[in-house]
C-alpha cells in the first residue's frame, strides 16, 4: 500500500525527528534556540523515497521557534528494594525535560526526485 504523503526525517541537536509541513514539532532544549543545525536524512513525496548517505543536500527543511521552553509531563519515580518491604512513589517536578516548540515551514528542493 503506497504511503499517501509528503514529510521529511530531520536531525536537530543530535536527535531524530519526523516532520510533515504546517505541523508543530516538539525538540529538545537546544543551547541556542535561534541557532541550530537541521540536517535532512530521508525524504518522502508519496511514492518517491531519497535516503541520504548519511544526509540528503538538495532537500532543504526550514523550522521556525514559536514559543519558548515547554515542561514537559511530571515523571513517577517507583522505588522498591527487594526482602526489606520498602515500596515508594513520588511525582517529580524535577525530572520533566524541556522542550522548544518548532513549527515546519518549508520543505523545499525536492523536484529532483528519482521515478
Amino acid at each position: 500500500m503506497p504511503c499517501m504523503s509528503k514529510y521529511a526525517v530531520v536531525r536537530v541537536g543530535g536527535k531524530q525527528y519526523k516532520v510533515v509541513e504546517g505541523k508543530e514539532v516538539l525538540v529538545d532544549k537546544l543551547t541556542d534556540p535561534k541557532k541550530f543545525d537541521v540536517e535532512t536524512l530521508l525524504f518522502v513525496d508519496n511514492d518517491k523515497v531519497k535516503v541520504g548517505k548519511p544526509v540528503l543536500k538538495d532537500v532543504k527543511v526550514s523550522l521556525k521557534v514559536l514559543a519558548d521552553m515547554e515542561k514537559g509531563e511530571k515523571i513517577e519515580i517507583y522505588k522498591f528494594k527487594a526482602k526489606a518491604d520498602i515500596r515508594d512513589t513520588q511525582v517529580s517536578d524535577l525530572n520533566t525535560q524541556d522542550f522548544w516548540l518548532k513549527s515546519l515551514i518549508k520543505i523545499s528542493n525536492y523536484n529532483s526526485l528519482p521515478s
